[in-house]
């Protein structure tokens, strides 16, 4: 092969020189990412360009065909060389960790086989060349196929590489980005000449200007290097450093712009968008300007910024001044820690400590007591301290496995207190009770409003947003729950359901030793309430005295607005009443026939048991208020009425009612129900002792009390005549000729005719006043509150009524006419009683000198 080089030689020698002398640089300091890449795409290079010294100065077609393929050799390493050196200069070298990153070398190796055999088999990268007669024997080829395949992968290669660079140009400060620049202008440099050759934009057809304007971009590559140390380690271990840095750092100019950021501090700051290089600091992070505001114009501090609650974020801001040389700040050092982490776990730890603290103080309180109602109570009072809330409530579970709610805290927010503590629910129908009843672990509802396991009551907790319940539990029995409400959806979180569950725990213990003392002296109760009832049955005394008795020790177990106690006499279908008030005093209650009109004591004896109705006003109420007639001046919502059953029988009723509703549980119940057996027995005895008492003053004949009970009776009316200077008469009457009716028709008959005179007197008479049978066939009536005038009034009654009537006897009837003395209790006339009854008989003897058949008054 012959050779003669042209003038134009020395521009590749110089480009291979340089090229060469890049590679050597860059190998050195092949520690630093991207050097090696790039020092072997230097080395392509020069091997591109001393190929072309001798393809240049080659005189034959042949000659410049064998240097035309060692070119290849340098021509098909650029590309993904280029690749390599942009990943790893850009930090991007997770791409060729990959299994697919052998691909880049598929077609530039597939070029250069198709180079190397390419005239002998198939001319797809040369279809043919054409050497120039002049004296630069420049060859002037035409391409295949394989060529432009090859030339398109190159560009792409290129591209992408050239557009990785630019988007790290983007993002770093400014005397990167110049160095960048000549490095990216370089690279711009070739790619423009090796486009103008594909193009034949060139004037001297053939000639390939790309390896001559690689000496340009070796001279521009090697200054970069050595002015700019372009891979220096120091440089990319402060920028790696920089941009890897935990904690944000900001570099802002005297005018608050934006000189330098790391990705911690775009992360921390929460920004989005382009490059904020060059911004406004105010701008870039407008989205915290409510925050960050107050500190514009302020230098050197170091302040904690909330930058929101939730979720937390809590952000550690360091601000200093940047002196250069002892003179005036040239900006600002920001330097920004995300502390959210550290703040929520000085947070947990606070809160657990008051958590501990609160638990501490409320198991104090709760157990400080242990009744009941106290328990509930202060257990809603110091769940607040444990878990936040807007209203709570409390719901144990009754015997027959119903939810019962006993205690409310801010009730206003249900609107009816009354509402929710009347609410008797079947455990099993509330879905979120049930739960926690199975799995023994507290439910939170984060939105009532969009969960289908939330089953509202009725209107009145149509509030209601959130809930957390949670079940108390002792030693595996489920006691009841503490509800807690709020008005706005997920206002509960697991630690409050953790929380609430730890305080059950101690709740439960409480509720457990309370309803223990509860029981315990409960039972004590009962059993001296029994003991007291016995007492009084062994004691003998009279009903009204024995019904007293049993008020008394009921109103202590049970609450008792209103206390009766009813006889029924069966035959006469007549009902007495012993009624009492809280306060012990008595109701008068006449007596009235059972069929009379409706009453709650009918309703009892008819059905023959015990009958509980827990609230009047309650739609399903057993009885209607408006159904019976109740006693005036009580408005009571409970009603608790058991039949007092003797021998099969029913001879009463006791009763207990309150002006709560819901007023008595089924222990309470219970008790009246034994208390009502003790004084079945205590009535009966009561009624035999008061029957057995009215023999001793009730005279056998007439049923009028007889003269023991006279004086007895007459001597209490005294008294209270003198105690309250009220009026007392009396009246003595005696039967005219009764010793002819007895001699006439037999003492018999004479007797029918005393008894008829008894009863028709009765009739005349009112309640206070007393009659009795003095002796033989005269009579005595006492009469309270009454003037002398009255009192000859009520005996003309008497003495009229008798003359007209016609006695009826079995053999045969009789008239008779009676005699009466009216005489006006006076203190100082009558020192004594006998005195008083002394003036009675001798108007009663007036009546008799006067004729019979006459009333005469005394006087003194």
């Amino acid at each position: 092969m012959q050779y003669q080089f042209p003038e134009f030689i020395f521009v590749f020698v110089i480009t291979a020189a340089l090229c060469f002398l890049s590679a050597v640089m860059t190998w050195r300091r092949r520690i630093n990412p991207g050097s090696i890449p790039f020092a072997l795409l230097m080395l392509s290079l020069f091997v591109w360009s001393f190929a072309s010294i001798f393809e240049a100065g080659a005189m034959a077609a042949e000659g410049k065909i064998f240097w035309s393929k060692l070119q290849y050799i340098g021509i098909i390493n650029v590309s993904p060389l280029w690749v390599y050196f942009t990943v790893e200069f850009t930090g991007r070298d997770k791409f060729l960790k990959t299994k697919w990153g052998w691909l880049l070398w598929v077609i530039p190796v597939i070029t250069l086989f198709l180079a190397f055999t390419n005239f002998e088999l198939h001319n797809w990268v040369w279809t043919g060349v054409e050497v120039s007669g002049e004296a630069s024997h420049i060859a002037d080829y035409s391409h295949g196929a394989a060529f432009y395949i090859h030339t398109a992968f190159s560009y792409a290669c290129l591209l992408t590489g050239t557009i990785w660079l630019l988007q790290d140009f983007i993002k770093q400060r400014k005397i990167e980005r110049f160095k960048s620049a000549l490095f990216i202008f370089g690279v711009l440099v070739s790619w423009a000449a090796n486009i103008l050759y594909i193009l034949e934009l060139i004037p001297i057809p053939g000639f390939d200007i790309t390896p001559i304007s690689f000496s340009l971009s070796a001279l521009i590559l090697s200054w970069n290097i050595y002015s700019y140390r372009l891979f220096d380690l120091v440089p990319i271990a402060r920028d790696t450093l920089f941009d890897n840095m935990e904690d944000g750092v900001i570099v802002i100019d005297p005018n608050d712009f934006l000189l330098a950021i790391n990705a911690a501090a775009i992360e921390i700051a929460g920004y989005e968008g382009s490059s904020p290089i060059g911004r406004s600091v105010w701008e870039v992070f407008d989205h915290h300007l409510d925050v960050i505001a107050p500190y514009r114009g302020k230098s050197d501090f170091h302040e904690e910024l909330l930058i929101s609650e939730d979720p937390l974020r809590v952000v550690d801001m360091q601000v200093s001044s940047i002196k250069k040389d002892g003179k005036d700040a040239s900006g600002q050092l920001i330097v920004l820690r995300d502390i959210t982490i550290q703040k929520e776990v000085e947070r947990i730890e606070k809160e657990q400590r008051d958590f501990a603290e609160a638990l501490a103080d409320t198991a104090a309180v709760i157990n400080s007591s242990l009744e009941i109602n106290d328990v509930l109570q202060e257990i809603l009072e110091n769940v607040g301290k444990v878990v936040p809330h807007e209203s709570s409530n409390i719901a144990l579970v009754t015997e027959q496995g119903k939810a019962e709610f006993v205690r409310v805290k801010n009730p206003e927010k249900y609107n009816s207190m009354e509402f929710l503590l009347a609410l008797k629910l079947n455990l099993f129908d509330i879905k979120d009770f049930k739960t926690m009843a199975e799995t023994q672990e507290p439910i939170i509802i984060a939105d009532t409003h969009k969960d289908e396991n939330w089953t509202p009551n009725s209107e009145h907790s149509a509030w209601i947003r959130s809930y957390l319940g949670a079940p108390i539990i002792h030693q595996g029995e489920l006691l009841g729950f503490i509800n807690l409400d709020a008005g706005v959806p997920n206002f509960f979180k697991p630690e409050h359901a953790e929380h609430l569950k730890i305080f059950t725990n101690y709740a439960a213990s409480a509720i457990t030793n309370a309803k223990l003392y509860s029981d315990t002296r409960y039972y004590a109760e009962e059993t001296a309430i029994l003991y007291e009832i016995s007492l009084a049955i062994a004691a003998g005394v009279g009903l009204e005295k024995t019904t007293q008795a049993v008020f008394r020790q009921l109103k202590k177990v049970v609450p008792t607005d209103l206390f009766f106690l009813a006889l029924y006499e069966k035959q006469e279908k007549m009902i007495s009443y012993f009624m009492y008030q809280a306060d012990a005093k008595r109701i008068d209650i006449e007596p009235f026939y059972l069929v009379q009109r409706p009453s709650l004591t009918r309703y009892v004896i008819q059905k023959s048991e015990t009958v509980y109705i827990p609230d009047f006003k309650a739609e399903d109420s057993e009885v209607k208020e408006e159904d019976v007639i109740r006693v005036p001046g009580f408005d009571n919502r409970s009603f608790l009425g058991i039949p007092l059953i003797l021998r099969s029988e029913v001879i009463g009723v006791l009763s207990v009612q309150s002006a709560d509703p819901n007023a008595y549980n089924a222990r309470q119940i219970r008790l009246v129900e034994t208390i009502a057996q003790q004084a079945t027995i205590a009535m009966d005895n009561a009624k035999l002792f008061e029957k057995m008492q009215e023999m001793a003053i009730t005279d056998g004949l007439t049923g009028l009390y007889n003269r023991r009970y006279f004086y007895m009776i007459l001597n209490n009316e005294i008294e209270r005549v003198k105690r309250y200077s009220s009026q007392l008469s009396l009246v003595m009457i005696d039967i005219d000729h009764f010793k002819k009716v007895n001699d006439k028709l037999g003492h018999l008959a004479g007797d029918e005719v005393l008894q008829s005179i008894a009863e028709v007197c009765k009739q005349l008479l009112r309640q206070s006043d007393n009659m009795f049978r003095y002796g033989g066939e005269e009579f005595m009536i006492v009469l309270p509150e009454t003037a002398q005038e009255e009192a000859l009034k009520v005996a003309e009654r008497i003495r009229e009524t008798v003359a007209d009537m016609t006695f009826e006897t079995k053999k045969g009837g009789v008239k008779i006419t009676i005699s009466l003395g009216v005489s006006q209790y006076d203190a100082d006339e009558f020192s004594d009683p006998n005195i008083f009854i002394e003036s009675a008989d001798q108007t009663l003897y007036a009546a008799k000198q006067a004729g019979r058949n006459c009333v005469r008054v005394f006087s003194k």
